[in-house]
């Protein structure tokens, strides 16, 4: 038989498991996911909608839950499925993440040579 104490800590449990994330919480997850891929600079208003539409498809989620989604999506074996290249390899993959780490701070002239490195290496593997 469970005490009044344990059910009360169930419940507590089950509350803290099952408590919404906050918005500004979501909004700032999905910021730290997103900047793991590059893009030019986007206007504010842009990058607000972008928050906006994570805050609603998100809402009364748990932050526990988000977060393995985001880790989930990061994950190697995910990100190439997702990205429509089940065939990618790890070593492939881990290549292409350095390359868009590197593209992040890049000038144009090396954005425009690491895409002619990319098109290479896919008529490479391609061939």
């Amino acid at each position: 038989m469970t005490s009044t104490a344990e059910f009360d800590r169930l419940n507590e449990i089950m509350a803290q498991l099952t408590r919404p994330a906050t918005r500004e919480w979501i909004v700032g997850r999905m910021a730290a996911l997103l900047i793991h891929y590059y893009t030019a600079e986007l206007p504010e208003q842009v990058n607000r909608a972008i928050g906006n539409d994570w805050a609603h498809e998100l809402k009364g989620k748990p932050a526990w839950a988000i977060s393995n989604a985001c880790r989930w999506w990061m994950s190697p074996s995910e990100s190439a499925r997702i990205a429509g290249r089940p065939d990618l390899t790890l070593e492939a993959w881990e290549r292409r993440q350095q390359l868009e780490a590197a593209l992040a701070n890049a000038s144009t002239e090396e954005i425009m040579l690491a895409r002619a490195r990319v098109r290479a290496e896919h008529q490479r593997e391609a061939s």
